[in-house]
């Protein structure tokens, strides 16, 4: 599965930007994206949210021989990929920042579903008025996602549409929100969680 079709089943459908304006960044930079950062970004438009950041095309810079595309919140690092590994199908993402130039320890598919998971819970429809218990979520049928790289270390857990970083929980629907909840013994109106305005 392609990191979009990963993203839309826990985000709605948006309208990312065009092909037009994807080989304009392209040309800009004077570099070929990957093709699955060029899908994700012409399939989604988000990129901000509570806690990684995907660049904006106009934002995206060369610095070093790297390709810096995202950041995290604090903006203390930012995630790149080298020139030379561009050709690659799922070039390894970088680290580039206060840490250094490292691998991160993971290739741009995963990082793009990492960016999917994390986001997930903070952006409504959410709830961050419950907290999460691993072994809880686990025994409710909730599939585990493991991420142990080197700046990003945390296991997300998905069901249905939603997902939840074992505290805050969100979903691509109210309903899968509701059912999500319940599936851990939490019954909750549409009053008690944060929905789209």
């Amino acid at each position: 599965m392609t990191p979009l079709a990963f993203h839309r089943q826990f985000w709605k459908g948006t309208r990312g930007d065009s092909e037009k304006a994807i080989a304009r960044a392209e040309s800009r930079l004077k570099v070929a994206l990957p093709a699955v950062l060029r899908e994700f970004y012409g399939g989604t438009d988000l990129r901000s949210s509570q806690q990684l950041h995907l660049r904006p095309l106009k934002e995206l810079e060369v610095e070093n021989g790297r390709v810096i595309f995202s950041e995290e919140q604090q903006g203390c690092f930012s995630w790149s990929l080298r020139i030379d590994q561009l050709r690659e199908n799922d070039p390894a993402v970088w680290l580039y920042g206060n840490d250094g130039d490292c691998a991160e320890g993971c290739r741009l598919s995963d990082w793009l579903n990492a960016f999917t998971l994390i986001n997930r819970p903070y952006e409504p429809p959410c709830s961050q008025d419950y907290g999460g218990d691993a072994e809880k979520l686990l025994e409710a049928g909730w599939t585990q996602h493991p991420m142990q790289w080197h700046t990003i270390q945390i296991t997300m857990f998905t069901f249905g549409d939603a997902a939840c970083d074992g505290v805050c929980y969100g979903a691509r629907t109210s309903k899968g929100l509701k059912e999500a909840l319940k599936s851990v013994g939490i019954t909750a109106t549409d009053d008690d969680l944060h929905l789209p305005e």
